[in-house]
């Protein structure tokens, strides 16, 4: 898989352009978390380095940062409605313990 694929990947797995958005500077931190070694012990940017992606670590870190953007919102009533933004960051975070707790299972 390419780190173009890979982006393409992220960017729907951790629903990137939904708010709380991550902005393509993340994404490509992302791909710096998903890098491991290859089967020679080869690391991203060594001569020779076979594409190699954790791609769940990737998408836990790309949700943690979401929901550390969401952290501040606060549920609120106002004219007879109610707006339950506390939401958000429990669904990053459950989302993020998804993915963390897969660990390793998917090398790419």
């Amino acid at each position: 898989m390419t780190e173009s694929e890979l982006t393409d990947l992220l960017e729907r797995i951790t629903d990137s352009a939904t708010e709380p958005a991550l902005a393509s500077g993340d994404l490509d931190d992302l791909i710096g978390v998903a890098a491991r070694a290859d089967e020679t012990g080869l690391y991203r940017g060594d001569d020779g380095w076979e594409p190699t992606w954790d791609v769940n670590a990737a998408a836990a870190e790309g949700w943690l940062r979401k929901a550390g953007r969401a952290a501040a919102n606060f549920n609120f009533a106002e004219d007879s409605q109610r707006f339950d933004r506390a939401q958000i960051y429990q669904h990053c975070m459950a989302q993020h313990n998804l993915y963390a707790n897969k660990g390793m299972g998917t090398l790419i």
